[in-house]
């Protein structure tokens, strides 16, 4: 135990220090006193903010004059609260920028040993684990993003998606009851913190939702309780985010399209532990669904995600090329497609994700040619959530 310690400390050090050096780099190119900008800028007024009084207004009325916004419910407010905290545990004279730099690559490091540890019990090897976090932290993807030259939300979050899979791992491999609970619950718990820290934890989500729904209709969760019980205790998570936080729960989170056939498929799986098969469960979920996705788009859904929505209704139907003509498209369409709102090639996705690609070509070489890899849910769950990954990046 202490050996496999030690191993995920040095890697995650490596990692930071890794940061470090290029965040040095990037000073001496530019100076020392890099500015944040756009949404990092506000993020680290917020920080300040909450450093200065504690915490934040419940409506700033410096944005959108003179009305204001809430800030509770525009932005996904929380790290900011963790950041003010580990800046006082760091001594000396540093400006505030350059400590909450260090902590913006210190906690997005986390995810390093947290990702040995997920790859580690989720394949029972040691080595795996190494291997998994030892990449993670020099992936170019991953680097490139974390130097703490600028702030993200998706930072902070990361770590606790990290968390979530880890602790789903390790409950798997719980014989008693309660440690199995305990580890459920906790995997819930990360997820609905992490949902609360970035509001793109709805993209994981939807992809989660889809992955138990095919291994539901395919019969591979069929008398499996403690599967159920694992959806159940990360459905509860989430809902408690979307119940608590200000933000998911204005946006109407509870019941978007995701969460409704979260719903639909618990209501499943609670009539298939009754007995109840055929036409009828499947009668129950649809109602569910139906009923769940009408209250979600007549309400906030519709208003605070549509507009993204018909921006990929548009890259779709134009095949990612904007047309000349702007009547072909809606208002929303026009304003959100602009140049960093293109979508990447191949040409940039390699070059982003090099070995991402290679490695998950040859494993899914591997996965798809034993007959150990093709009967097991979990690592086609993973390959289904990176091949839906690239292809919504691209």
């Amino acid at each position: 135990l202490l050996l496999v310690c030690a191993g995920l400390a040095l890697i995650y050090a490596t990692g930071l220090g890794l940061r470090r050096v290029v965040l040095q780099t990037q000073y001496r190119e530019h100076g020392y006193r890099v500015p944040f900008t756009l949404e990092s800028a506000l993020h680290f007024q917020r920080i300040h903010q909450v450093v200065q009084t504690g915490g934040l207004p419940a409506v700033d009325e410096r944005i959108e004059f003179p009305h204001g916004i809430e800030t509770w419910k525009t932005y996904s407010v929380g790290s900011e609260f963790v950041y003010a905290v580990l800046v006082r545990w760091i001594p000396g004279d540093l400006p505030l920028a350059e400590k909450v730099r260090w902590i913006e690559a210190a906690w997005f490091c986390l995810g390093i040993p947290l990702m040995g540890l997920w790859i580690g019990w989720r394949t029972r090897s040691k080595f795996g684990g190494a291997v998994a976090a030892a990449f993670y932290a020099v992936s170019l993807a991953g680097l490139m993003r974390s130097t703490g030259q600028e702030l993200s939300r998706e930072n902070f979050a990361l770590p606790l998606l990290l968390a979530h899979f880890a602790a789903h791992a390790l409950a798997e491999r719980m014989a008693g009851r309660r440690a199995f609970l305990g580890w459920a619950g906790a995997s819930g718990l990360f997820l609905g913190l992490a949902l609360c820290s970035w509001d793109m934890i709805q993209f994981y989500v939807a992809l989660w939702v889809v992955g138990a729904g095919i291994r539901f209709f395919s019969g591979r969760m069929s008398g499996a309780h403690r599967a159920r019980t694992l959806f159940a205790c990360q459905l509860a998570g989430l809902l408690l985010a979307g119940l608590l936080h200000p933000y998911p729960r204005s946006h109407g989170f509870l019941l978007s399209p995701p969460m409704a056939a979260a719903y639909a498929l618990l209501a499943g799986m609670a009539l298939e532990g009754r007995g109840v098969r055929g036409k009828r469960r499947l009668g129950a979920m649809g109602l569910v669904f139906l009923c769940c996705c009408g209250l979600g788009f007549s309400g906030a859904v519709g208003g605070a995600y549509g507009h993204f929505g018909e921006l990929v209704i548009a890259k779709i139907r134009f095949l990612n090329q904007k047309p000349a003509d702007p009547g072909l498209l809606t208002f929303n369409q026009r304003i959100m497609w602009v140049p960093e709102l293109h979508s990447a090639d191949m040409r940039l996705t390699f070059m982003y994700f090099p070995a991402i690609i290679i490695t998950n070509l040859i494993g899914l070489g591997v996965v798809a040619g034993t007959s150990r890899g093709r009967a097991d849910p979990g690592l086609i769950q993973l390959f289904f959530f990176s091949a839906a990954s690239l292809v919504t990046f691209v």
